[in-house]
């Protein structure tokens, strides 16, 4: 017989998903900046420890603009394989990207840790 969840134990588990996932995700966005000449920087919940059930990972992209795009859709496909929501900002003062993907234009906030 299975034993039975409350939601709270379903939630709690979410967010130790999240949790390991930014974990990875970490490790992968810092190999991937080091050898493309950019970095990411992950700010808010994910930084804070203040993670929910439906946290997103929030991250400011910075790279060369010719590398831009390739470095958003690397964030995408490593977050969509951790099973991650992801909020992509790119640095400051960068041409925003066509409307496909999930990036949108963000201010720099205070809540960063660079990850390479």
């Amino acid at each position: 017989m299975e034993s039975v969840q409350t939601l709270a134990q379903r939630k709690q588990a979410r967010v130790e998903e999240i949790r390991a996932g930014v974990v990875a995700l970490r490790e992968a966005l810092a190999a991937y900046g080091r050898t493309h000449g950019g970095r990411f920087l992950i700010y808010g919940s994910a930084v804070s420890g203040r993670l929910h059930y439906d946290s997103d990972v929030d991250l400011l992209v910075d790279f060369p603009e010719p590398q831009t795009a390739d470095a958003v859709d690397f964030v995408e496909l490593a977050c969509a394989r951790l099973k991650l929501r992801v909020m992509c900002s790119r640095r400051p003062g960068a041409r925003r990207r066509s409307s496909r993907g999930s990036c949108r234009r963000r201010r720099w906030f205070h809540e960063r840790r660079p990850l390479v």
